[in-house]
């Protein structure tokens, strides 16, 4: 005998689709992306400016020659000058490339910031908005649109990946080793690029402690600070070394601002 349908058998509940479905917003970090960079479109006809932008790049022996074992201004960032290289190389003076490569960072910088934002759990609006700050506040157009600013998007493009490979190795309870290396490769990067980068520790400290709990155990977590903090003692002490032997002033109140006015 067949058996009859129960006509009061409900349907089983839909899943709720995953977060990187189609209508949840996954097409905010793109569009972010994409207004910091069209931004910045406006100035890649700019030339270059007197102020630095010449000794940074078409005067700097580093970026003419190849050469990245050498300082220029009492200062080493070869990772910046590499990237100044590859524009010499191909363009030569023409401000172009200069422009496009810093605006093509930038842009980058804002979809991450998104995704990191998401991933330290910011409701989305507030996420967005901080983004969209980010992208278009006229603070940055000094980094972006100056060509001798370079080093600050691209140290700042290794700092953000470097913070999200390292959530990647303190989301597991064990770490892993491999996430963790490239986060403190990264870290290195960042700092070969502009040494501001050495703040990047304390960022990961504030993070762990006082924004999202990781589930890496406790003793694991503070081992893996220590040679991040290492790092950044050494290339912090290095840039004063290499400043003073060139002259520059790098006492806590140089250029008029005492400490507690910098910070």
């Amino acid at each position: 005998m067949a058996k009859k349908s129960n006509p009061a058998r409900k349907a089983a509940p839909s899943k709720p689709a995953p977060s990187g479905a189609s209508g949840d917003g996954n097409w905010q970090p793109w569009v972010l992306a994409a207004a910091g960079f069209l931004l910045f479109c406006t100035g890649f006809s700019n030339e270059m400016l007197g102020i630095d932008d010449h000794m940074a790049t078409v005067d700097n022996p580093a970026v003419k020659n190849f050469d990245f074992g050498i300082f220029n201004l009492g200062m080493y960032a070869p990772l910046t000058w590499m990237g100044y290289a590859v524009s010499y190389t191909i363009g030569g003076e023409n401000p172009f490339l200069y422009h496009l490569m810093s605006a093509l960072v930038h842009a980058a910088n804002v979809w991450l910031l998104f995704r990191l934002l998401q991933r330290l759990d910011v409701l989305r609006n507030i996420a967005f908005a901080s983004t969209l700050l980010f992208a278009i506040h006229p603070i940055q157009v000094e980094s972006v649109a100056w060509i001798a600013g370079f080093s600050t998007p691209l140290f700042t493009l290794f700092c953000l990946l470097s913070v999200q490979f390292y959530l990647d190795h303190a989301d597991k309870p064990e770490g892993s080793n491999n996430q963790y290396a490239l986060s403190l490769g990264m870290f290195i990067a960042a700092c070969l690029a502009k040494s501001t980068a050495v703040v990047l520790p304390v960022l990961l400290l504030v993070i762990d402690q006082y924004w999202k709990k990781p589930a890496l155990e406790a003793r694991k977590r503070w081992l893996g600070y220590i040679p991040f903090f290492t790092l950044a003692l050494a290339f912090g002490l290095f840039t004063f070394h290499t400043r003073a032997a060139a002259g520059v002033e790098v006492s806590a109140d140089s250029g008029g601002f005492s400490a507690v006015e910098r910070i």
